[in-house]
């Protein structure tokens, strides 16, 4: 009997450049060319907006089917709602629109003759950090861990776990925070194909490893590709998906991926401009600086700077939400920092995101198993997300030669927004550091980065990287066979 080889799971990536149409032009494929599709957004407020777009563009003759929790049907979920439309649905054309979150909490098997379009960059890598030292016997009696490495265990349920609901967790205050692990629990304990179930890792050898003093476990589960492999096309719209942390997961997690990228400038005339980018640190972002009593004297005094350098109606910021209060500025033109996949904003022309989310040590052990750095993770969870909100004002709309001014908190970010502008060929983009006067506390210290290294060392060095790499390959093969 002849080895039946299975095909490469091709991706289609449009990495276009903000502002030239990524969005607009794939609902108009989904438009013109009859067919089923899944159209994927990274905010439920982006639903309402694709929505619209698609009955503009379509004069309201594809049907639309939005998927929200608010809109299920009595009794169903929203993940019960993706997994509804292959059978709802058998043929004809229209535009199913749901959330990333959505479409990562389903089994997504069904869908042969669909088309899936996914809107920006999706988190693929769930995971949450745990503190449950009195919790041992609740664990015990509704999860078990299977050791697959030194380092990690899967984790599947119980007979008690299968018939505990995640309503039940809802109405438990001590245990609501465990909703979404025991959602991923009760995913990856499915009798699905192996190829639609996602395992869920901890760093747990055995519950009772939670019980010891001020111990925060943490447990993830990646997204898989393969988990798309029923669409008949696969289409991902992210400028620099290639070079982010999800593209790079992706890869490690998924055999066989054939990536197709493309980029455009579009056909519409492009109009050039300045955007001037401020800066007031030559340190990175922290969350916990933010957080420290100097960190908040920086951020009001940042704060300050920037409520006397803007004009309030043409001007919008965003933070995190431990910094928003310390910054003080008008909470009028406040968003929250995912504002990818909008349109509405584009009549700004000044903008302040002061932002921080740097790898926790539980995520960098997590980067570390797939083999990534962790510089990766720092590029695409906050030096892409400021981009993406930033680029939401008057700079996407290529048709404006307005100047645009910006301000973020340190070096690194304004160097990443300045990279991303001197690809676009109509903008001008300048760096201004802003000197505030601040101080920070003396670092400790220690032995230079680049400091030269004995020839045991580098050996040394060398050996460890081996063996991280071996642990990693084994990671991989124990989760396919756990799987």
């Amino acid at each position: 009997m002849k080895n039946v080889v299975k095909p490469r799971l091709v991706v289609e990536v449009d990495e276009s450049a903000v502002g030239v149409g990524k969005t607009y032009n794939a609902i108009r494929v989904a438009v013109v060319h009859p067919c089923r599709y899944l159209f994927v957004v990274e905010r439920r407020e982006s639903i309402r907006e694709i929505e619209r777009r698609i009955a503009d563009m379509s004069r309201g003759k594809v049907a639309v089917v939005t998927i929200m929790s608010e809109e299920a049907a009595l009794g169903y979920s929203v993940r019960q709602e993706v997994e509804a439309l292959p059978e709802r649905y058998p043929d004809g054309h229209l535009i199913a629109i749901c959330t990333h979150r959505a479409m990562m909490m389903s089994d997504l098997s069904a869908f042969s003759g669909w088309r899936i379009v996914i809107d920006e960059t999706p988190d693929v890598l769930t995971q949450q950090e745990v503190q449950s030292k009195c919790d041992l016997a609740f664990f015990q009696a509704h999860y078990t861990l299977t050791p697959i490495s030194s380092e990690w265990s899967t984790v599947t349920l119980t007979e008690a776990g299968r018939r505990l609901d995640g309503g039940d967790l809802n109405h438990d205050d001590s245990h609501q925070h465990l909703r979404l692990f025991h959602q991923r629990v009760t995913a990856a304990s499915d009798d699905v194909s192996p190829d639609n179930r996602r395992a869920v890792i901890c760093n747990l050898p055995d519950w009772a490893a939670m019980t010891s003093d001020n111990v925060k476990w943490t447990w993830w589960s990646l997204f898989s590709l393969s988990e798309l492999a029923a669409f008949e096309t696969i289409t991902i719209l992210a400028n620099g998906f290639m070079e982010s942390v999800a593209a790079k997961m992706l890869e490690a997690w998924t055999q066989d991926v054939a990536w197709a990228p493309r980029s455009s400038n579009g056909t519409r005339d492009l109009v050039h401009r300045n955007v001037t980018i401020r800066y007031f640190s030559e340190r990175p972002s922290s969350l916990r600086f933010f957080e420290s009593e100097i960190g908040k004297q920086h951020l009001r005094a940042i704060g300050d700077h920037i409520a006397e350098n803007v004009d309030a109606r043409r001007f919008i910021w965003s933070a995190n939400a431990r910094a928003k209060v310390a910054l003080d500025l008008p909470s009028a033109s406040y968003f929250t920092p995912r504002q990818s996949g909008t349109d509405r904003l584009m009549h700004y022309t000044q903008a302040a995101m002061i932002y921080a989310a740097k790898p926790s040590q539980n995520v960098r052990n997590v980067l570390r198993a797939l083999g990534i750095e962790s510089t990766c993770w720092t590029n695409t969870t906050e030096h892409e997300t400021i981009l993406q909100f930033l680029t939401r004002t008057s700079i996407r709309d290529v048709a404006s030669s307005a100047h645009v001014a910006v301000f973020v908190y340190s070096r690194d970010q304004a160097d990443y927004l300045k990279r991303f502008l001197d690809r676009q060929p109509h903008i001008q983009g300048e760096i201004e550091f802003v000197d505030l006067g601040l101080k920070y506390p003396e670092s400790k210290p220690g032995r230079p980065k680049d400091a030269p290294v004995s020839l045991e060392e580098a050996r040394h060095k060398a050996e460890a990287l081996k063996q991280r790499r071996a642990a990693q390959q084994r990671l991989r093969r124990a989760l396919r066979r756990a799987a």
